[in-house]
């Protein structure tokens, strides 16, 4: 944590930093608030959130791996956390895709070459896609377990238990055979203190940490 040295306000919890060193795609950050290793950051420059990651960590000061072109980055340039990991977007649509190393759907980007600080969504949120329920209500679930399944060219796309969930959950409702978006709501989960928990056809997982949510490979 710093020590009163950045004069950012925020009325957020976001942590924020300012530029203080650049080396090629290597920038050194001078934050105000909590961050974590491998956290993603967004340089704001100009108009541009050119995405970097946290590699290296030293008091209030950390170094992150610009993903982009640093060109006109400058001393104070200020960035902003995300408090989040690097992360892919897992669901239907996914097999039919051409991605970057981002997660950056190829086929959006605007002309031959990837223009600086473009970021593309990874699925497509407006298509429909046809589910088909393979769950019973009442049944005890894991993470990883099959709630249904999409068909996606030949592929039985399966839609699972979310792989962050922890505990054995009760599957209290799944939506009939039939087209959804990927963030329409086709489940509803009970946890064993009784919270409920909506599920849809995504979930996002990061890209630095093992799914261990099977139990045969």
């Amino acid at each position: 944590m710093l020590k009163g040295k950045l004069k950012l306000q925020t009325m957020t919890n976001i942590t924020h930093g300012l530029v203080k060193g650049i080396d090629a795609n290597l920038v050194m950050i001078e934050v105000d608030g909590p961050v974590g290793q491998n956290e993603i950051c967004f340089i704001i420059h100009n108009k541009l959130r050119l995405r970097a990651e946290v590699i290296r960590i030293n008091g209030d000061t950390v170094s992150a791996q610009v993903f982009e072109d640093t060109t006109g980055i400058k001393i104070d340039t200020p960035v902003e956390f995300t408090g989040q990991m690097l992360e892919v977007e897992l669901g239907p649509g996914i097999l039919s895709k051409n991605y970057d190393g981002l997660q950056n759907d190829l086929e959006k980007m605007g002309g031959v070459f990837i223009q600086r600080g473009e970021i593309t969504n990874p699925l497509d949120y407006d298509v429909y896609y046809p589910f088909k329920p393979l769950a019973i209500p009442g049944t005890q679930l894991f993470a990883g377990s099959w709630l249904g399944s999409v068909k996606e060219n030949w592929i039985d796309h399966k839609i699972m238990v979310p792989f962050y969930l922890k505990d054995q959950y009760e599957l209290k409702w799944i939506a009939d055979q039939g087209d959804y978006k990927v963030h329409d709501k086709i489940a509803t989960l009970v946890s064993p203190e009784g919270e409920e928990i909506s599920v849809n056809m995504t979930q996002k997982w990061p890209v630095k940490r093992a799914v261990r949510a099977f139990k045969n490979k």
